[in-house]
C-alpha cells in the first residue's frame, strides 16, 4: 500500500513525466534535478517506496501513455513522437516486453 506522501511523489513524478513527454533527452538525472534530489537520493527513495527504479519507472510511464494513444488511434509513428522514442525499432521491442505484444499488433487487436 501507498502512503499519502508517496501519492504526493507520485504526483509529482507523473507530472514531471508529461511536461517532458516527448523529450528523448530526459533522464533520470533530469528527473532528479526537477524533484529537487539528487540521483541517488531518487533512486533510493523510489526503489525503497515504488519498488521501482527511476528508470524503469520512466519507461512504464511512456510504455502507458503509449498505450492510451494507440488506443485513440494514433499510428505507431505519431506516438514515437508524443513519447520521445529515439527509434520505432527500440520502441516496439520496449513496448512488446511490457505488455506481450508488438504496437502493431496491438492496434490490430483493439481495432
Amino acid at each position: 500500500m501507498i502512503n499519502k506522501p508517496d501519492h504526493r511523489f507520485i504526483y509529482e513524478l507523473s507530472s514531471h513525466m508529461e511536461l517532458h513527454l516527448g523529450d528523448s533527452f530526459y533522464s533520470s538525472t533530469l528527473l532528479a534535478e526537477d524533484m529537487g534530489m539528487s540521483l541517488p537520493t531518487l533512486y533510493n527513495y523510489m526503489k525503497s517506496s515504488l519498488g521501482l527504479t527511476p528508470h524503469v519507472f520512466m519507461n512504464n510511464y511512456k510504455m502507458n501513455r503509449a498505450l492510451e494513444m494507440l488506443r485513440k488511434g494514433m499510428t505507431i509513428d505519431e506516438v514515437c513522437v508524443q513519447i520521445g522514442a529515439s527509434a520505432v525499432s527500440n520502441f516496439n521491442r520496449t513496448f512488446k516486453q511490457k505488455f506481450g505484444v508488438t504496437p502493431g499488433k496491438y492496434r490490430q487487436i483493439n481495432a
